[in-house]
């Protein structure tokens, strides 16, 4: 029997891509419904790769490759942060299993928006870099969206 994959509802908002692949630091405005195209070798399989990153935990189990930093510098970390409207929690169960999985990085008094951030600096004596995924409101960044006070203290690391 074959098993319908759940649809997922959240609402995005934007997108800030910073040294990954053909991205030096892009930010960009989104909705649930986008359309991406572009001509060959724009980026347009990065950005969804980008995406992937965050949401992904197999692929983030091979970690960021040399050939991931934008144009192989691997002396400045990659980036990658979504920024999420909570505004649908009362109709959406998966803004409701967000919420649950991270109540410690958010109060009922926090504002609907919510980020996701990927970071991974990279080891050259290992060849990898290792992403780190931090999550958190903009709770007392003085408007500073991307500052390190957006986000708790809390990361997660992938079990490899």
């Amino acid at each position: 029997m074959l098993k319908v994959r759940e649809e997922i509802n959240l609402i995005f908002e934007e997108l800030h891509i910073k040294n990954f692949r053909n991205f030096y630091c892009s930010r960009i405005s989104l909705s649930n419904k986008n359309v991406i195209f572009g001509m060959n070798d724009v980026g347009k399989t990065n950005f969804l790769y980008a995406i992937r990153f965050l949401f992904d935990k197999q692929l983030r189990k091979n970690g960021f490759m040399h050939s991931d930093f934008y144009q192989n510098d691997t002396s400045n970390q990659i980036m990658i942060t979504v920024k999420l409207n909570l505004s649908d929690f009362e109709e959406s169960t998966d803004t409701k299993k967000l919420v649950a999985g991270v109540k410690d990085a958010r109060t009922s008094d926090d504002s609907d928006e919510f980020y996701i951030r990927i970071v991974s600096d990279y080891n050259e004596s290992e060849g990898y870099g290792e992403p780190l995924l931090y999550w958190g409101s903009n709770e007392g960044s003085g408007g500073n969206k991307y500052g390190h006070s957006v986000f708790s203290n809390r990361r997660y690391r992938d079990p490899v």
